[in-house]
């Protein structure tokens, strides 16, 4: 990882291969490669499942979570996906939307969703106040709060348990799941687009700005490629006609039909991710070049580019916040003002040493440890910071 222009380098995590992250309205999870979760932020309701409500400033690691694949964050509550398909769930739970046994009660730990034993969950995302999950057969489960048709149950009723949507065509199966913040839908095998929840702003695209309480197609001319959903707003690329959007797109208009975004005419947009009233577009090959807008899509937008060239892994937007991963790199000392352990300006008189463990640039006096690392290439003692010091055994 590196700092860029716009993005801060999460120091704390520069030890982990992070796989995935996800953004809540204000925290943040993050899910390593080995599957290990760590989480920050507003504590609030116990969304961090640490065990606590007390707001955290540096990543801490979730002890009661292992061998997580996903992540998703609604505005207050969390869910973490094993690799064995099973579903976890914490945080508030003031509508239902976390599925536990004990309803309206909020979680510090991560709890068992219920209702989901015998099937095996592969996506996973939340809204405001309401969950939604797919499972490897293709069914779509969602439970929470429904006053807004956001559960597709075709009534404005909460669910306090995961319960199957019906109502969608049964002749092709779900592929991916997506969810605003009080609206959601569905893409199917045939890469038709289907959503419903709040449509106030018009955001469903369904040409009104009704609410929908059952699945409904959005009428497209072209393969859905990638979509995603604000407050008031939603994204979708398609194959031939670009990047669409429908919703409020700008700040005295809401267009009820997916229309084309004029900024993001001719440019190759890989995929699209919203929070909040923010929005990102991954473009170019391979999606490492980021165009971020901080209000509707069709204002103006900023280019995220940091000191060098990235590759782009993952992003997720939260409320008022981006998170990025972008493959590990070498830092460059010119990039590095302060001493990543002791935090201390560097000086002429401090030499700066590389970290050979978690690559972070520190002062030599917070270097004086050699480690073999073998699992690096690293066979003959290296030095490494003093915190991968007392790490390794």
């Amino acid at each position: 990882m590196e700092a860029a222009e716009g993005l801060e380098l999460v120091e704390s995590l520069l030890r982990i291969h992070v796989r995935a992250v996800a953004c809540g309205a204000m925290h943040s999870l993050a899910c390593s490669s080995q599957g290990e979760v760590w989480a920050w932020g507003n504590g609030g309701s116990g969304r961090l499942g640490l065990g606590h409500t007390a707001h955290v400033v540096r990543p801490a690691k979730v002890p009661q979570l292992a061998s997580i694949r996903a992540l998703a964050c609604g505005d207050g509550h969390s869910l973490a996906v094993s690799a064995q398909g099973k579903l976890w769930a914490f945080g508030c739970n003031v509508r239902n939307q976390l599925g536990v046994e004990e309803a309206w009660q909020d979680r510090c730990l991560p709890t068992p969703v219920c209702n989901l034993e015998d099937r095996h969950v592969v996506a996973v995302v939340a809204g405001h106040a309401h969950s939604a999950c797919l499972d490897s057969t293709g069914a779509l489960f969602t439970w929470g709060a429904g006053d807004v048709g956001c559960l597709a149950h075709g009534g404005g009723e909460d669910h306090a348990a995961p319960a199957q949507v019906r109502q969608l065509p049964s002749s092709s199966r779900v592929t991916a799941l997506w969810s605003g913040s009080f609206h959601m839908g569905v893409v199917m095998g045939n890469r038709d687009l289907f959503a419903w929840g709040l449509g106030t702003s018009g955001q469903l695209g369904h040409g009104s700005f009704a609410t929908a309480f059952v699945p409904k197609r959005v009428d497209l001319t072209s393969a859905v490629v990638s979509v995603d959903g604000s407050v008031a707003h939603t994204l979708i690329v398609t194959e031939r006609s670009g990047v669409l959007a429908c919703g409020q797109v700008d700040a005295s208009h809401k267009v009820p039909v997916p229309t084309m975004l004029p900024a993001l005419r001719g440019l190759d947009v890989q995929s699209v991710v919203c929070g909040g009233f923010q929005s990102l577009a991954r473009t170019g090959p391979g999606g490492n070049s980021l165009l971020y807008w901080d209000g509707p899509p069709s204002g103006e937008h900023v280019e995220l580019a940091g000191p060098r060239r990235m590759q782009t892994l993952g992003v997720s937007c939260g409320g008022q916040h981006v998170l990025v991963v972008v493959a590990k790199q070498w830092l460059k000392q010119s990039e590095v003002s302060h001493c990543m352990e002791c935090r201390l300006e560097f000086g002429f008189t401090q030499f700066k040493h590389v970290c050979r463990s978690c690559r972070k640039i520190v002062h030599s006096s917070c270097s004086s440890h050699r480690k073999a690392l073998p699992e690096q290439g690293f066979q003959d003692p290296v030095r490494v910071c003093d915190s991968c010091a007392r790490a390794i055994i």
